[in-house]
């Protein structure tokens, strides 16, 4: 009778994995440089295209400096005197620029740039966060963009109709439009509730799609640009 304890030794010696040679932990110093040159080149790479995708966001916006969001942009004393065409206004010794800004040409661009008054560098929509953030895409925020434009110029087809909308801001259009006399209402009755509603309604997007308490902190103090100096209904 075969020795079964011999056997199931030897089978095990037989059948048993040896393990591999454990490799040097120590890598050369010019593969660590070189995965981290590559790491920064991504990283690089990855910020230039975060970095187009907002500028190409904002050049097809304006919405901040034509006067659809906010009346007025403040300004702060590291600013210093404004470049032409830029005009700064005073009221009790707060200066600020009064919208549609006169730098925004016909392609949404700003032509100082370089410039610029602080408040325009630091402000940022909540699109533009939500860009930058990757919880949206360039294409769908570009969308919304383009909506917003649509409203406009729907409203400002109807609105027109009753008042002067060239070069104004959309809180003094709506200033206007509401303190039109009853005559002037009821020449066109119909046209001038469709006005109405479609003020609201820009105003409604405008603050759910750009706005939600945004805060600026400049140079010397933090500024608050709230919905309340949004072009609300």
């Amino acid at each position: 009778m075969p020795d079964r304890a011999g056997s199931d030794f030897n089978r095990k010696i037989q059948t048993r994995t040896v393990a591999p040679e454990v490799a040097n932990p120590i890598r050369p110093i010019d593969d660590i440089i070189d995965k981290l040159w590559d790491h920064r080149l991504r990283q690089s790479e990855n910020d230039r295209k975060q970095m187009d995708a907002s500028s190409t966001l904002c050049t097809s916006c304006g919405l901040c400096c034509d006067g659809s969001l906010f009346r007025i942009a403040p300004l702060v004393p590291e600013d210093g005197a404004v470049t032409p065409p830029l005009r700064s206004q005073e009221d009790d010794d707060e200066r600020f620029l009064s919208l549609p800004c006169r730098a925004l040409d016909s392609e949404k661009c700003c032509t100082v740039y370089d410039h610029r008054p602080r408040i325009c560098g630091a402000f940022r929509c909540a699109l533009l966060d939500q860009l930058d953030g990757g919880i949206i895409t360039l294409q769908d925020a570009t969308q919304k963009v383009a909506v917003a434009h649509q409203h406009k110029s729907r409203t400002l087809a109807v609105v027109g109709q009753f008042v002067d909308t060239d070069g104004r801001g959309m809180k003094d259009i709506k200033q206007s439009y509401r303190g039109l006399s009853n005559a002037d209402q009821t020449r066109d009755a119909r046209s001038y509730k469709e006005g109405e509603f479609l003020l609201k309604a820009f105003g409604h997007y405008l603050r759910n799609t750009f706005l939600d308490n945004r805060q600026v902190t400049l140079n010397s103090a933090p500024s608050t640009i709230s919905k309340q100096e949004a072009d609300r209904p």
